[in-house]
């Protein structure tokens, strides 16, 4: 059963309730067993996203050790090639550009994580905003419908 047989089926039991003594009431149990049923038919979307959103700190945390390991290690070589008089000049430029170049890369991957997740959470945001308007819409249609009724019930 996918959500759309399920959304079926609620707005189905939701319509078929009406208020009074001589009248189906909502079955309140099959209302929490399709809203189980929801939850359960969720798309893997909402649940990768939500795996994105808890690693997200541990993603940036990881890409900012990454840096500082790689920075050590631009250091560390500097440190080495000044050690060597000759190329004094040389290992300055070239530790100079490998911290460029690794706050750059840096730069690049923080970016392209913001990036990938703000795409996954814009498309979780898609998806439930365009499933609250289909409940907003079925609410609207409820209303709609029961106050037609309570109007043909004067009529009668």
């Amino acid at each position: 059963m996918n959500i759309y047989d399920i959304l079926a089926e609620l707005e189905q039991e939701v319509g078929e309730g009406k208020p009074g003594l001589f009248h189906k009431k909502l079955d309140v149990n099959n209302l929490a067993e399709l809203v189980y049923k929801l939850k359960q038919n969720m798309p893997k979307a909402v649940e990768e996203a939500a795996y994105v959103l808890s690693q997200k700190e541990k993603i940036v945390n990881s890409a900012k050790s990454d840096a500082k390991a790689v920075l050590e290690d631009a250091n560390n070589k500097a440190k080495a090639m000044i050690a060597e008089n000759a190329i004094t000049k040389r290992a300055e430029d070239e530790a100079r550009k490998m911290l460029e170049q690794t706050l750059k890369r840096c730069e690049q991957l923080l970016d392209t994580t913001k990036n990938n997740v703000d795409k996954i959470l814009k498309a979780v945001e898609d998806y439930l905003s365009e499933h609250l308007n289909i409940v907003h819409d079925s609410r609207d249609e409820l209303s709609s419908t029961l106050v037609q009724l309570k109007n043909n019930l004067k009529k009668d």
